[in-house]
């Protein structure tokens, strides 16, 4: 019997790299930032605060995301703690690809050793280019709701639930999930 090939993306599902970008930002603008605040990918209600002080938050995020990436990839939290175990499991009865679209993979590669996450490969997918539409998976875990329109009955999404993508709304190949555990629920669809 085949398995199934699940995409996981690292940051937002795996990689809790917003903890320390809005510790950051709370530090340097002298604001109060908070997860709940970027409440869609253009950053929300967080993007106007910071725009008013004059920062373009993609382009300070960008900069200081591949630099903390680079230098600080062990202080990098898991989302979930049990992400490990969870995926480890899950590779019993799958094949799990960790897909990213940040550039420097070493890190990333270096960053999932270091968590003991295990995975039959990593994908590096070019910023801006949909996922879903350039990889290989039966499954998409993803938090960007943009790929919610590249899902189709061969490559379905699993909504990884933050407050940037709550209004995308569920569909036929686009379902919302809590945690990680909630994977193992959607292979029987694909089976």
């Amino acid at each position: 019997m085949r398995k199934i090939k699940i995409g996981v993306d690292v940051e937002g599902v795996l990689a809790d790299i917003h903890t320390p970008f809005l510790e950051k930002v709370s530090k340097t603008y002298k604001i109060d930032a908070n997860l709940d605040e970027i409440t869609n990918w253009n950053w929300g209600i967080l993007g106007k605060k910071l725009k008013k002080k004059g920062v373009e938050v993609d382009n300070f995020y960008m900069e200081w995301s591949s630099k903390y990436w680079e230098n600080c990839w062990k202080e990098i939290s898991l989302v979930e703690k049990d992400s490990p175990s969870i995926l480890k499991e899950l590779k019993r009865i799958a094949k799990i690809y960790i897909v990213t679209h940040r550039r420097n993979v070493e890190s990333v590669r270096n960053w999932l050793n270091y968590q003991a996450i295990e995975h039959d490969g990593l994908i590096y997918v070019e910023y801006g280019v949909p996922k879903l539409e350039v990889i290989d998976v039966d499954l998409l875990v993803d938090d960007n709701p943009a790929l919610s329109t590249s899902a189709t009955r061969r490559r379905r999404l699993l909504l990884y639930d933050r407050p940037w993508n709550r209004e995308v709304k569920e569909n036929e190949w686009v379902k919302r999930i809590y945690s990680l555990r909630e994977i193992q629920d959607f292979i029987p669809l694909l089976l």
